[in-house]
């Protein structure tokens, strides 16, 4: 689906996470209990993930639920994009090998050729109804002023121009990729392909 916000236009998952999720706009680390609230954001990535591709609207209770799961179970402390992957394994595993494809694809300081083909991927998962889980990885020391050392977002949708619309603690986000990794010393996007539930 087409949406404009801001006077840019995105390409959007085809649901609204608003209609999935109560009240707001994807999974919330900060709904859970303190370990969650400090190392869920993995857990929270593929708890969204997982919710939109059952498209099942949940509660609350059903999301705090599935998030301390995976948490608890998959997703446990602060994770890397090979733990990700690793976890997403786990996670389905119930599918065959052969029908689960997890694929983790790294950028590193700039690399434009690399930030190209990471769009294309995002351009062609989002295109295909699936939404891309994001880890945005450690600051560059003179560039970036937050604290923020690792955090994991979802991405719900792009815009021409690199915009890029996030699911980030139940609230909607716009970043903009090659800013992005100008700051950071990585990114990584991991492609989830599961048979439709």
């Amino acid at each position: 689906m087409i949406v404009k916000y801001n006077g840019v236009e995105y390409k959007t998952l085809k649901k609204d996470l608003y209609e999935i999720f109560p009240g707001i706009y994807g999974g919330n680390q900060h709904i859970g209990n303190k370990l969650l609230s400090v190392f869920g954001c993995g857990a929270v990535s593929l708890a969204t993930f997982d919710s939109y591709i059952k498209s099942k609207p949940l509660t609350k209770d059903e999301l705090i639920s599935k998030q301390k799961k995976i948490f608890n179970r998959y997703l446990q402390g602060p994770i890397s994009a090979y733990r990700f992957k690793l976890g997403v394994h786990l996670y389905y595993c119930r599918f065959k090998k052969e029908d689960l494809i997890v694929k983790v694809r790294y950028n590193f300081l700039e690399s434009i050729d690399s930030i190209n083909k990471t769009l294309r991927l995002i351009k062609t998962s989002i295109d295909n109804d699936i939404p891309v889980p994001l880890i945005i990885g450690l600051k560059t020391r003179n560039k970036y002023k937050n604290n923020l050392k690792s955090h994991w977002v979802t991405i719900t949708g792009y815009a021409r121009n690199g915009n890029l619309l996030v699911s980030n603690n139940g609230r909607m986000e716009f970043i903009n990729i090659k800013s992005l990794i100008a700051n950071r010393l990585f990114i990584a996007t991991i492609y989830i392909n599961i048979p439709r539930i």
